[in-house]
């Protein structure tokens, strides 16, 4: 009879251990998931950091682009055009506008972001924007430049798309499109 008390504790004991593996693999699961959705955030994150840095860049761009004497011939009105800032060929320091056939690259605001949303199909031959650094290479990003004329200064929005997303919402696979306006005085009014 003391044989089978024996037997008893040990078959628990095989039970227990069998419940605490059980235990710990619901557990590592459970902080994966967490794991996997922290890494997701981080990588949106670095997203909406990188499309505020386009921003910010393209302001200055845009800004140079307008006091560039080669683009003189540029006149802008009290209707917002939309623009691509681009580095001068050859010098990366200069800045002036996207070129097509020898004519700026240029759209009304109106048929280029409706909602708030830039639409997509009017950028597909437009350059993106280059990642800088030793390896520069192109990115998923286009930056626009949307000037509009006003008493004694210029309205400049800066408008970031990436490219893969819709621009609608921002969510695990997609990203809103970014805005960042600013102003600049402008004497040839």
């Amino acid at each position: 009879m003391n044989d089978n008390i024996i037997k008893k504790y040990e078959a628990m004991g095989f039970v227990e251990a069998l419940m605490a593996i059980m235990i710990a693999g619901m557990a590592s699961v459970v902080l994966m998931g967490i794991a996997a959705k922290a890494l997701k955030e981080a990588v949106q994150n670095e997203r909406i950091d990188k499309m505020t840095q386009y921003a910010v860049e393209g302001a200055n761009m845009t800004t140079s682009a307008i006091q560039n004497p080669d683009n003189a011939g540029l006149v802008f009105s009290n209707v917002e055009n939309c623009y691509i800032p681009v580095p001068v060929v050859g010098n990366q320091s200069s800045y002036t506008f996207h070129k097509t056939n020898n004519q700026y690259w240029l759209l009304r605001s109106s048929n280029l972001i409706v909602n708030n949303i830039i639409q997509r199909g009017p950028l597909s031959r437009v350059p993106k924007v280059i990642d800088g650094g030793a390896n520069s290479t192109e990115s998923q990003f286009v930056r626009i430049a949307c000037i509009k004329k006003n008493t004694g200064y210029l309205t400049i929005r800066i408008g970031i798309a990436h490219l893969p997303s819709s621009g609608k919402i921002t969510n695990d696979k997609e990203i809103r499109d970014y805005f960042y306006t600013t102003t600049i005085e402008y004497e040839n009014i």
